[in-house]
């Protein structure tokens, strides 16, 4: 599942995570992206993940997120997107799925 989500990201040119002026909230208003109230933040695998109040990412970024080392993907309950943060900070790549609904 991870390699096939790694396929269909696309690419935020000119957002790097490890600079000064970084605003998390800003890159989704940016993109368009309204997250609910709770998102999720995938750690590895999508085997280890935390669910945490959207507010409190912004705020305690910098303490979730550790340059060189993390590459995290935060999405909601909506499934409806991916944003992942890369290790490096210099990539940060959305990911826009479209909800799975089932034929009639």
């Amino acid at each position: 599942m991870v390699k096939q989500l790694n396929m269909i990201e696309n690419t935020v040119l000119d957002i790097n995570a490890k600079s000064e002026n970084f605003c998390l909230t800003a890159v989704f208003a940016n993109l368009g992206i309204v997250p609910k109230e709770n998102v999720y933040i995938n750690w590895y695998r999508f085997d280890k993940i935390d669910k945490m109040q959207f507010n409190d990412v912004v705020h305690y970024f910098n303490y979730i997120w550790y340059p060189d080392s993390d590459e995290i993907d935060l999405f909601d309950d909506s499934f409806s997107w991916i944003v992942s943060i890369d290790h490096d900070g210099s990539v940060m790549s959305v990911c826009f799925l479209k909800k799975y609904e089932p034929r009639s």
